[in-house]
């Protein structure tokens, strides 16, 4: 018995596959892979919906299907957790001091670090601003980091859901139902992957990418191999385009489309994404600090494909610069655990 294990339906891809068949037991693997899930999802899915459907049913007197299964009961627990941290979170009152100063004709308001009094702690707080409601602030360090950004990895489809989830706020069914529309127009490879990683046997696949996509203007290159990775692809690899071009797609598809070839050529670019980080130290003398961070973009590289990077500038400033500043006590309250992403 042999295999023809399609990685996406172009018909290059069927013919190339047609000739390098595989003998099944290669794949005897994934078969007790699959089986191990089907006997999970019949015992922990199917099993304990009945179960838990017919002991609510005797509560509640209600005919309802309580599905249930491996992934959605530690979601659900996960989230009734945090429901429930909220809902008995009783807030704590607490003071800081903050300082705030003009510089460059911007002005900047600040948390001193590593300072706060509890509620009754008053009169500590008020004694701390005493202590240096008369003094400057000092510039007392100056740090800079260059650094080469790496592009996030290519998409698995629970990564590509929660992207278009928080970008567009398209739900994860139906961006399954966009990529398999994809899919079967053979526009990007097997959407239904949990791996964001390609096998190393898709080198010369993806240099026809690369090759297809620098003749349209960009500048690719497999600078290295981090994205090739057996050991971490199961049965499918990470979604990428393929060579096919897209035509009459809808606004959705097209939509994620875009962000599947956004993400491929922000792995392949090679040019690289470089950004300054600046972290200012200032503080009392012989007193607490306060940090000031910024980050500017000295080489876009990937950037210019899916900028992740939060641009924030900030004015120049010098080792031991004397600044003006003035002070407060601010009464702040603790804040509830924020929701779960994605709920």
């Amino acid at each position: 018995i042999l295999r023809a294990w399609l990685p996406e339906q172009t018909h290059s891809s069927i013919r190339n596959e047609m000739k390098n068949l595989k003998s099944s037991k290669v794949y005897d693997n994934l078969y007790k892979e699959g089986l191990a899930r089907l006997q999970k999802d019949w015992l922990i899915g199917i099993n304990y919906t009945r179960l838990i459907s017919l002991k609510n049913n005797e509560i509640t007197k209600e005919r309802v299907v309580f599905n249930t299964g491996s992934v959605i009961v530690p979601i659900v627990k996960k989230i009734y957790d945090r429901h429930m941290e909220q809902k008995n979170f009783v807030p704590e009152k607490f003071y800081t001091l903050a300082g705030e100063f003009t510089k460059d004709d911007e002005k900047f308001q600040l948390s001193f670090k590593d300072v706060r009094f509890s509620a009754s702690e008053k009169d500590k707080a008020i004694a701390a601003y005493n202590f240096i409601s008369n003094k400057s602030l000092i510039v007392k360090d100056i740090e800079y980091k260059t650094i080469n950004k790496q592009p996030p990895k290519l998409f698995s489809l629970d990564i590509l859901q929660n992207k278009i989830q928080k970008m567009y706020k398209i739900d994860n069914k139906t961006t399954l139902l966009l990529a398999q529309s994809l899919y079967e127009k053979q526009l990007i490879t097997y959407p239904r992957t949990n791996t964001e990683y390609l096998s190393e046997n898709e080198i010369s696949k993806v240099q026809r990418l690369i090759d297809k996509y620098n003749s349209e203007g960009h500048n690719l290159e497999i600078v290295s191999k981090h994205n090739f990775n057996n050991a971490r692809v199961e049965s499918h690899s990470a979604i990428i385009p393929t060579m096919k071009s897209p035509s009459n797609l809808s606004k959705q598809e097209r939509l994620v489309y875009d962000i599947i070839v956004n993400r491929f050529l922000a792995n392949f670019c090679k040019e690289k994404a470089i950004v300054k980080e600046v972290k200012v130290t200032l503080g009392i003398e012989n007193g607490p600090n306060m940090e000031l961070k910024g980050v500017s973009v000295i080489q876009e590289g990937y950037l210019k494909y899916e900028n992740n990077i939060k641009v924030k500038t900030i004015p120049i400033f010098t080792l031991n610069e004397v600044i003006r500043a003035d002070y407060k006590v601010e009464e702040k309250e603790t804040q509830a655990p924020k929701n779960i992403d994605g709920e």
